[in-house]
């Protein structure tokens, strides 16, 4: 069975991609953070490279290492739940609206990182258990 690459800059070289992916999430948090006040471009650029970097990793993990996709989804299913956890223990709330200091705002972010969980769960509903992209898609898309 030929393996599937999605991650566009992981396709020909997987250590390049990696880098460029993590160069382009270091350089969006230093923009994101070094901002004094809510700055759109930069939240969302931020938000733009973490879903590039969550959904390299995501691949990674599957095509490149071997992990099954119940086990990716899993993991970032553990990963999720321990920040969220250690979110809600160091600042005794989850609300977004509380977030107005850069410690709180550092607890804001990561979280993004493990919601690579839905790109688990789907290539979990689309490959093994053989609904397709399309029907796994509809799927989550009724259960919003």
């Amino acid at each position: 069975m030929a393996r599937r690459h999605r991650d566009y800059l992981a396709l020909h070289n997987v250590v390049v991609g990696g880098a460029i992916e993590i160069l382009i999430l270091v350089v969006a948090l230093c923009l994101q953070f070094g901002t004094r006040r809510y700055f759109a471009p930069a939240y969302w650029f931020l938000a733009l490279a973490i879903a590039i970097a969550g959904t390299g990793a995501a691949d990674t993990m599957h095509l490149h290492f071997g992990i099954p996709y119940a086990w990716t989804t899993a993991f970032w299913g553990v990963v999720l739940a321990a920040i969220f956890w250690w979110w809600n223990r160091s600042e005794g709330t989850l609300s977004i609206h509380s977030i107005t200091t850069r410690r709180r705002e550092s607890f804001y972010w990561p979280p993004s990182l493990p919601l690579r969980l839905g790109h688990a769960v789907g290539d979990l509903t689309a490959v093994p258990l053989h609904l397709g992209y399309l029907s796994s898609a509809i799927l989550f898309a009724e259960s919003s």
